[in-house]
């Protein structure tokens, strides 16, 4: 797709690297890459850039994040919002060191999932130190966030309890989308009818929330958990981004 439209991308981790949903008004773009570098070079025209992965990372108890905040949102489905590590846990190279440095730094422990996700943490923090045009370009969000807000009645997030791996759940968060976005049936029809794509079903549909996001927060702007974010010490925002749904 040639990126001189106006155009919106969401990202996403998946099995193999990262799924990027790229949608305009014409059309949309899937594809999945090994690496974020190769990911953003790809659609650096694009006008927002959202992903579901940790970016503003804290070194001291002082640096807060938005997890405790992003939690009270979500209530019931808070279990979804998982610790991030300190910068510094997250270069150590095996999981007991992690989490010890972990629990030195912010005195709290990193669960095996939190582990599991450290090499594309790092990917996506080594990457904004190679490219500092993309810092605070490429911005964290968090899906179920995203869709809690595009959920939302008179400003007031309404929390998907469905999950998103039952049928109910997914069919939920797609009619919640095909009200921002005109082709998001047919990005479900080429979920299904492309087997590699249905294997990572769940994070399209995810990077697809953020790629939407983008777009309904084109104007005005997006909004962010906390209200006035912190930057830690490498001047990356520690936030999650959203945007209000319009109806």
């Amino acid at each position: 797709m040639e990126n001189n439209k106006l155009g919106f991308l969401g990202i996403d981790g998946c099995k193999g690297g990262y799924v990027a949903v790229y949608i305009t008004e014409e059309a949309f773009e899937i594809k999945v890459f090994e690496t974020i570098e190769e990911l953003c070079l790809t659609y650096i025209d694009s006008k927002v850039m959202l992903i579901d992965m940790p970016i503003g990372l804290p070194e001291s108890v002082e640096d807060i994040r938005p997890e405790s905040d992003a939690r009270k949102i979500l209530k019931s489905r808070a279990s979804c919002i998982f610790n991030v590590p300190c910068r510094q846990a997250l270069y150590e190279t095996d999981y007991s060191r992690a989490n010890e440095m972990n629990k030195l730094i912010l005195g709290k422990g990193l669960s095996k999932q939190s582990y599991g996700i450290f090499p594309k943490i790092r990917d996506v923090d080594q990457f904004l130190s190679k490219h500092p045009d993309f810092k605070n370009r490429m911005l964290e969000s968090h899906p179920e966030i995203c869709f809690s807000m595009l959920n939302c009645y008179e400003r007031t997030p309404r929390v998907i309890i469905e999950n998103k791996k039952t049928i109910e759940g997914f069919e939920k968060r797609i009619a919640i989308l095909s009200k921002y976005y005109k082709h998001t049936e047919e990005i479900s029809k080429e979920i299904d009818s492309n087997k590699k794509f249905r294997a990572i079903r769940d994070d399209i549909i995810d990077a697809l929330c953020l790629a939407v996001t983008g777009k309904v927060s084109y104007e005005p702007s997006l909004k962010s958990i906390p209200e006035n974010p912190s930057m830690d010490k490498r001047g990356l925002y520690m936030q999650m981004v959203y945007a209000y749904g319009d109806y």
